[in-house]
């Protein structure tokens, strides 16, 4: 449950002067503010305020925190700055709304909004009620410095929980170009935090200008035969090619783009772009995809006055397969983190299917992020194998094989293939083991003759 909105003691009261707080009941819907005055915000819708339609020209979300300078972070989220051209007049509203980090789980005090460099446009202050965010959550007052240069939105001390969002609060001008060196302050009150104070930051973000000297971009369109993303000389252009300048970043062409068509040359020029970026597209014929540049926009930072040349778009109906081999050091046939590509590994296409590479049929060696592209095929069905690799047993895929059927102008990517590295350990051949000589016999010790001692002679025998 949010707590109840309390309105700072500065907000302006019901005694304050006409002269610098507009009554309710003078406004139609939008507030104008003007040098030095304070409106309150009613609120208010697209059915309300038709002229408010218009084309997002430019939406950014920029991250921010906010400490209280004593240690302690009082917020964290992100502010989203968006720019709309109306439909009508052409005039451009300068949108934001401010959205705490749902992973940041203290709640915060939002007080005010402090947008710079409105010096010299007129400005009607007020927010959006049909759009996203928490109605809570939203400016009361709108005051503008003396100067003019400073809109100042005051919030009622909004509690912001995480994940909250405001309300989009807007200054609609009555300029018609802009840039990116402007600013917003933003300032949040003292929070939860035992003994944390207030805290602000200031963020750069878009700001009305005037205008400049437009500028131009040009190019050619051609066909891309072999799909390399290189025009060669036989290669031909393309003429009744729509080319747009993609002034809300969504990929489509829309009502009220600028646009142009290529001529019998293949070439365009869209004329009067405001200096600035832009994202410069070509409506893609069906069966058809980009190869220059791939990602089938140029983003170009148009400079005043100056015509900037050489963005070609090249197109083709040829097909791509791209994937990668992978060390699968597990061999669970999935690539999971830490397991590397492998270089060197032949991808071949197995046009008969017969699990071999033969002569004539393609193949690419893998580069050293073990990635793999085969461009340029015609439109049609592809069998995608790896030839086997002496200590590699393949994981992935578990049939072998990827196949594949592309239509014209097509891609398939991620078509990648796991190898498990098991060397071949030969057991080594055990040694014979040496039988036992036998001991020598011991020679028999001689025994000593026994030498006969001589009897000593008895003499002549005596006469009795």
């Amino acid at each position: 449950m949010k707590s109840v909105k309390k309105t700072v003691s500065s907000s302006p009261s019901s005694s304050r002067s006409s002269s610098s707080f507009e009554q309710l009941e003078s406004r139609r819907l939008m507030s104008v503010v003007l040098p030095g005055a304070t409106v309150a915000l009613p609120g208010t819708t697209a059915a309300a305020q038709p002229a408010l339609a218009g084309v997002v020209v430019r939406d950014a979300l920029i991250p921010f925190s906010v400490d209280d300078g004593i240690g302690h972070t009082i917020f964290k989220g992100t502010l989203q700055d968006r720019v709309v051209r109306e439909n009508g007049a052409g005039t451009l509203d300068f949108y934001q709304t401010i959205r705490a980090d749902a992973g940041f789980t203290i709640p915060a005090v939002l007080q005010y909004v402090s947008r710079s460099s409105f010096g010299g446009w007129g400005v009607d202050a007020n927010f959006r009620t049909d759009g996203l965010g928490d109605p809570t959550i939203k400016p009361e007052f709108a005051t503008r410095s003396a100067d003019g240069k400073s809109v100042f939105y005051r919030f009622g001390n909004d509690r912001v929980d995480p994940g909250d969002q405001s309300l989009f609060y807007l200054a609609k001008t009555n300029a018609k170009a802009f840039d990116l060196r402007g600013g917003t302050a933003i300032g949040f009150g003292q929070g939860p935090i035992s003994g944390s104070g207030n805290g602000s930051v200031k963020l750069t973000t878009a700001e009305p200008v005037a205008p400049t000297t437009p500028g131009s971009v040009s190019g050619v369109v051609w066909h891309d035969v072999n799909g390399d993303g290189a025009r060669q000389a036989a290669e031909p252009v393309l003429a009744n090619q729509r080319v747009y300048d993609d002034a809300n970043h969504n990929g489509v062409f829309d009502l009220g783009e600028r646009t142009t068509l290529t001529n019998a040359s293949g070439a365009y020029v869209l004329t009067n772009l405001s200096p600035g970026l832009h994202q410069i597209r070509e409506v893609k014929p069906a069966g058809t995809r980009f190869t220059k540049p791939s990602s089938g926009v140029h983003n170009v930072v148009v400079p005043a006055g100056v015509n900037t040349s050489g963005r070609d778009f090249g197109i083709t109906r040829t097909v791509k397969i791209s994937g990668t081999v992978f060390n699968d050091a597990d061999s669970d046939g999935v690539r999971d983190a830490g397991e590397a590509g492998l270089s060197g590994f032949k991808v071949f296409l197995d046009a008969n299917n017969n699990g071999v590479l033969d002569a004539g049929e393609k193949n690419v060696l893998t580069n050293a992020a073990g990635s793999y592209t085969f461009n340029g095929l015609a439109a049609g069905v592809y069998r995608v194998r790896v030839q086997p690799k002496l200590f590699y047993t393949q994981t992935a895929p578990a049939t072998g094989v990827h196949t594949v059927a592309l239509a014209s102008g097509t891609t398939t990517s991620n078509r990648n293939f796991g190898e498990h590295f098991r060397p071949i350990i030969i057991d080594p051949i055990p040694l014979p083991v040496p039988l036992p000589l036998p001991l020598p016999r011991p020679l028999p010790i001689p025994q000593p003759i026994p030498i006969p001692i001589p009897q000593p002679d008895p003499g002549p025998l005596a006469v009795l």
